[in-house]
């Protein structure tokens, strides 16, 4: 997968890594976002939404996503 470039990858890969429990990529898309040039306020809303996106994904851990056989068919 290539590095987003937008907002809108940024929240589908973000999507794509928790439904997958990638923690490891939900904290790479943290780093690339921080590179950002954008508001401080946009900047925070994104790092609140991988934080919450990266406990959510620890939490979900070992547990089947329903939408990971739909993600395969992409």
């Amino acid at each position: 997968m290539t590095d987003p470039a937008t907002t809108t990858d940024l929240i589908r890969a973000a999507a794509h890594a928790l439904i997958r429990r990638d923690t490891l990529e939900i904290e790479g898309l943290a780093r690339i976002s921080d590179g950002w040039l954008q508001s401080d306020e946009e900047a925070d809303a994104q790092r609140l939404l991988l934080q919450a996106i990266l406990e959510a994904a620890c939490l979900l851990e070992g547990e089947p996503s329903e939408f990971e056989t739909a993600l395969e068919d992409v």
